[in-house]
């Protein structure tokens, strides 16, 4: 209890303190890390009593796996601003590792009564990408599509070559952007305080374009003439020799099976896991 209360009060200050304070990301992901090793205890504990009422351990799993989303997105946000982002690519067959992704993802889409459809292109080649990264960013694509669409509304994933590049695409039918908003979603000129204390939905799109530019690529985002959104994910198919090689470490996520580490990427979008 002492964790969720902390938490939420945590989150509440980073939410509503003024843009204009100077606040460090370091300052950020550190209390963070401290609700979530609190709320990771209490988890053991509440998992370990057999009388552990099992809707209230789903209400707390839930709110554990936000707080770490959201640790994830501000940690990789921080890095792409300061140039320090870990890059492991290697060669990947794009077309079987978003399956795999897509596989476990649609049955948590069902728990908010949404449907993704998929259709994968026949003549998907190898790319160098770094498939954790990758991971991140079509996770905060369907996390945004799944938070702003209804029940009973589907998000289309699309994956095709084009000439040198593949394109991954995500559509959805959700509320959609306004216009004032969808020239700047990507702009580095919002800074790292404005992303994380002002529009928060800004921060997981930031996280998209800068994986999609380390690798090369570019995204591009509009709404569609029916309602909703498209986003678009343009990689080049042959390396780049500008592909920069960093640090080997792993983030501490990928330790995660896939269907945990898709639970927490959607963690946002989802209600508690069902109870039966």
């Amino acid at each position: 209890a002492n964790g969720v209360w902390n938490s939420g009060m945590l989150l509440l200050r980073i939410h509503h303190v003024s843009p204009s304070v100077t606040i460090s990301t370091e300052y950020i992901t550190t209390n963070l890390r401290i609700e979530l090793a609190t709320m990771g205890i209490a988890l053991e504990q509440l998992r370990a009593n057999e009388n552990t009422d099992a809707a209230a351990l789903s209400v707390l799993e839930s709110g554990y796996y936000k707080l770490l989303r959201c640790t994830e997105n501000i940690d990789i946000a921080h890095q792409l601003a300061a140039k320090k982002c870990f890059f492991r690519p290697s060669s990947v067959l794009l077309a079987e590792w978003l399956q795999e992704v897509l596989v476990a993802a649609k049955p948590m889409a069902a728990y908010k009564g949404i449907s993704i459809v998929s259709k994968i292109g026949t003549d998907i080649s190898y790319i160098q990408a770094d498939t954790d990264l990758l991971e991140t960013l079509l996770l905060n694509l369907l996390s945004n599509s799944i938070r702003f669409s209804e029940a009973g509304k589907k998000i289309q994933v699309r994956l095709t070559k084009d000439g040198p590049w593949l394109k991954l695409s995500v559509e959805d039918s959700g509320s959609g952007i306004t216009n004032g908003t969808l020239g700047r979603l990507f702009s580095q000129q919002l800074g790292m305080p404005a992303l994380l204390l002002g529009e928060h939905k800004s921060l997981g799109l930031y996280v998209v374009w800068g994986i999609a530019a380390l690798h090369g690529g570019s995204v591009t985002i509009s709404n569609r003439a029916k309602g909703g959104t498209a986003v678009r994910v343009c990689l080049p198919i042959e390396s780049r020799s500008y592909l920069p090689m960093r640090s080997p470490q792993m983030p501490y996520l990928t330790k995660m099976d896939l269907n945990k580490r898709v639970r927490i990427g959607l963690a946002d979008a989802l209600p508690p896991k069902p109870v039966n």
